[in-house]
């Protein structure tokens, strides 16, 4: 039962990584070039589909805060 198992967690793995690899990317690249040339690396139709990829986390949005408000001083 364990082989079944190692067996069922290597193939679920290995169909994940294309995606992991291709979010991670789209992610990485969202912070260097504009949302319609994300768009078009991304295959997507409609940019709505790729912003799930410029949506900052909760320390980015903190360290920009951080940026704006401390810069003055």
């Amino acid at each position: 039962m364990q082989n079944l198992t190692n067996c069922s967690n290597f193939f679920f793995h290995s169909l994940s990584f294309p995606h992991v690899l291709r979010h991670s990317f789209l992610y990485q690249t969202a912070k260097k070039v504009p949302l319609t040339t994300l768009t078009q690396l991304a295959g997507h139709d409609d940019p709505k589909t790729t912003m799930i990829y410029t949506t900052p986390n909760l320390q980015e949005v903190g360290a920009k805060l951080v940026d704006l408000y401390l810069e003055d001083e």
